[in-house]
């Protein structure tokens, strides 16, 4: 089992948007960051690797069709076996972390945990909601935070409610990128995404009206801000996700949406930054 076959496994680029995500949005709300506990940032990250892990095993067929090199149990990286060795102790490591953790965290990554799993064993085979459940677990890291303080202080802020919404509707777009690109499989392996249900033209006709939505409410969630950086990075995600929209209105291929998948990754991180900036400055 190889170092760089398991972080690939468990997508571990996705642990690092995960920890930055609840430490900025902690720093953002509160400098004395009282929220964070390690169990608090471990928890989630756990969580995550699981549902990677347990999603890899049961694709494995379909990824095996849709010839998906970026999944190490297809290249050979990692053994099926491996993969059930891992999936046990991930699920011991998280029991211990729930016994030993306080009530919120508790409730709050139960809730995070069975949204997980219910995707893994049903959801993804019913059209859109399984890619309405990944857009949660994007949201998750900022809401984890967010819910805490206002339980505790009644604490509201516009931005980051209108910057919650605008994640979930990129998180719902860049899966059914995805989908789109993993249609061929989906078909044989009878998984009903939305483009195997209202086929792939439909589905981005939804996708570039979902994206364009998120363009509104990022312009939106702007003119709270006072910081120059920030509004500029945002400027940065409006101009590259116009560009992407352009590219899968005349994608017709798979490679083409694999590669706009991919590069919307960008867009998650530089997302990110925006907490980071008005976090630290």
């Amino acid at each position: 089992m190889g170092l760089i076959g398991l972080l690939k496994l468990v997508r571990a680029d996705r642990a690092l948007f995960t920890v930055l995500a609840i430490l900025f949005t902690t720093m953002y709300i509160d400098r004395n960051m009282s929220f964070i506990s390690i169990n608090g940032i471990i928890l989630p990250i756990l969580i995550q690797y699981l549902a990677f892990l347990i999603n890899d095993i049961l694709d494995y067929k379909a990824d095996v069709k849709n010839s998906r090199i970026d999944r190490p149990l297809v290249t050979g990286e990692i053994r099926v076996d491996q993969a059930y060795l891992l999936m046990y102790i991930l699920i011991i490591l998280i029991l211990l972390l729930l016994y030993l953790s306080d009530r919120y965290v508790i409730i709050f990554n139960l809730i995070f945990l069975v949204v997980s799993i219910v995707y893994d064993l049903y959801a993804k085979r019913i059209a859109l909601v399984g890619n309405i459940l990944i857009a949660l677990t994007m949201v998750a890291p900022i809401l984890y935070p967010y819910l805490f303080y206002n339980e505790m202080y009644n604490y509201r802020d516009g931005f980051l409610e209108l910057y919650m919404y605008a994640i979930f509707l990129f998180g719902i777009s860049r899966e059914l990128v995805k989908s789109i690109e993993d249609v061929e499989g989906d078909k044989q392996e009878g998984i009903n995404t939305l483009p195997v249900v209202i086929g792939i033209e439909n589905t981005k006709i939804l996708t570039i009206i979902l994206l364009k939505i998120y363009l509104i409410t990022i312009i939106i969630g702007a003119s709270y801000l006072n910081n120059i950086l920030a509004i500029t990075i945002i400027l940065f995600i409006v101009i590259f996700t116009i560009y992407l929209n352009i590219r899968l209105a005349l994608a017709n291929e798979k490679r083409t949406f694999r590669d706009i998948h991919e590069k919307m990754r960008l867009i998650m991180f530089t997302g990110i930054l925006i907490l980071a900036v008005l976090s630290l400055t």
